[in-house]
């Protein structure tokens, strides 16, 4: 069996599946003394555990990790024996109970970037300013193309234009710290407004990146055929304000079908743009996260699901801003 722990309101969780008209079939599982969280040693919420006949973990982590191939992988490994003196060290308890690896030293400044591996291990996390400047991030055989999207905020799918979509193909790993405030009044002005607005530290790393990969960066604007995402019924876009503060996901488990929470309207855009492959544009002047729920398999189902929520997309001609890249 499994199960996934969250922290929402009994009210919020009704009142999301009765708007979305979705159904799940679960154990309710109420935890307000936090126990149970603490004991499976849950460091995110949804977090989800997976535990087998046995009584034993055979998995634990973010619920959005959770994919069918290590559920597939769980179901048809075999369970492990246990002994009694093996339980020692196997229970629910013990293993939710294990002490947490020491947070590694934070310099003032590090940067290394090389070549990935296709057997090497893929992930990565970051950390940044409210204004979404980068001051430390790590990332692991990630592409160099998507990783430039993640920083530039620009969409690699619909917005980048380069000279070897190959080379943007690359896995690469790289380990970034920001000078903070030892050295970082000496390259703050310079880099500024180097590639992207107001992101001196985010800039730095590009400007690292293109000199270590041998590339030009550039942020151009070109006039040509976009979407843009405009309110059709602000009543029914009301309905789907976000239920929840301080957390955002964005689910693809059933592409094309997407599930997203907390998002304000731009960022919406945005991660429609990455998987749609279209440009949209956003002008809608509008602070509210939303809870959203859409279908991207052509323009007819994206739109339906868009006017379910009172948006729509609409063809237009402007000018666009867009990436290029040239490699050397």
């Amino acid at each position: 069996m499994f199960a996934t722990i969250t922290d929402e309101p009994e009210l919020t969780a009704t009142t999301f599946f009765k708007r979305t008209q979705k159904k799940v079939n679960a154990i309710k599982l109420i935890d307000t003394s936090k126990i149970t969280s603490k004991l499976f040693g849950a460091f995110s919420i949804p977090f989800c555990v997976v535990i087998d006949q046995k009584n034993i973990v055979r998995w634990k982590g973010n619920t959005a990790d959770l994919t069918d191939q290590i559920l597939q992988e769980i179901i048809n490994s075999p369970s492990p024996i246990v002994t009694a003196e093996d339980n020692k060290t196997n229970t629910l308890l013990t293993a939710a109970l294990s002490a947490p690896k020491k947070p590694a030293p934070i310099t003032y400044f590090k940067f290394s970037a090389i070549k990935g591996t296709e057997s090497g291990y893929a992930g990565g996390s970051s950390r940044g300013s409210a204004q979404s400047d980068y001051y430390e991030i790590t990332k692991n055989n990630i592409l160099l193309g998507d990783f430039l999207g993640e920083l530039s905020g620009y969409s690699r799918a619909a917005r980048f234009i380069t000279n070897d979509s190959l080379k943007l193909k690359q896995l690469v790993s790289v380990d970034y710290i920001s000078p903070f405030s030892r050295g970082y009044e000496q390259f703050a002005k310079e880099y500024e407004d180097r590639f992207i607005p107001k992101k001196p530290r985010t800039n730095y790393l590009l400007f690292l990146l293109q000199n270590t990969f041998n590339f030009d960066f550039k942020i151009i604007e070109k006039e040509m055929n976009a979407y843009e995402m405009v309110v059709i019924n602000q009543k029914k876009l009301d309905n789907f304000k976000s239920l929840q503060k301080g957390h955002s996901s964005f689910s693809d488990d059933y592409f094309p079908k997407f599930e997203i929470v907390g998002y304000k309207l731009n960022a919406i855009s945005q991660q429609l743009e990455s998987s749609f492959k279209k440009i949209i544009l956003n002008n809608i002047v509008n602070e509210d996260n939303y809870d959203l729920s859409l279908d991207i398999t052509n323009l007819k189902t994206l739109n339906q699901t868009l006017a379910f929520h009172g948006l729509q997309l609409k063809e237009i001609n402007a000018m666009v801003k867009m990436v290029e890249i040239d490699f050397k």
